[in-house]
């Protein structure tokens, strides 16, 4: 029952995060997916409405949870300690990594959003600007 649960979530979490990309696409029909392994693939697409930074491209990357294993992890819940993308990826075994949020520019290590990995808090409050939410790691 808890792995229907998650499943269902993840299907909605992934429809509606990547929904606004897939109707444009599916308009021009041109969703094209670089794999990158068994179960990986990605790609990179105009956003549906332009930024006034940047270049407006998204980058989605696609990823079968029954072929890799997810992990949370913050400087907060281990040692306090900043860290770049590969000295995460080398310390803890991972084969990528990807930033979790924006974080607080007085430490680096408090999330601007709110954010838990099982009983720990990195922050609490929520933040009404983040329009994105990933979820781990659910109880039921």
């Amino acid at each position: 029952m808890m792995h229907q649960k998650f499943s269902i979530l993840r299907i909605f979490l992934v429809f509606y995060l990547l929904l606004p990309c897939l109707l444009k696409a599916q308009v021009s029909n041109e969703i094209q997916w670089k794999i990158l392994g068994e179960g990986l693939s990605f790609v990179e697409m105009d956003a549906p409405e332009k930024s006034i930074l940047n270049d407006s491209k998204l980058t989605i990357v696609k990823i079968d949870p029954l072929k890799y294993r997810f992990s949370l992890l913050s400087a907060s819940e281990n040692g306090r300690k900043s860290r770049t993308a590969e000295e995460w990826a080398q310390e803890f075994g991972m084969s990528l990594t990807v930033n979790a949020g924006m974080y607080s520019t007085s430490n680096g290590r408090t999330n601007k959003g709110y954010m838990k990995n099982y009983n720990h808090v990195n922050n609490h409050r929520f933040n009404k600007a983040y329009n994105v939410m990933m979820a781990f790691n659910p109880i039921e």
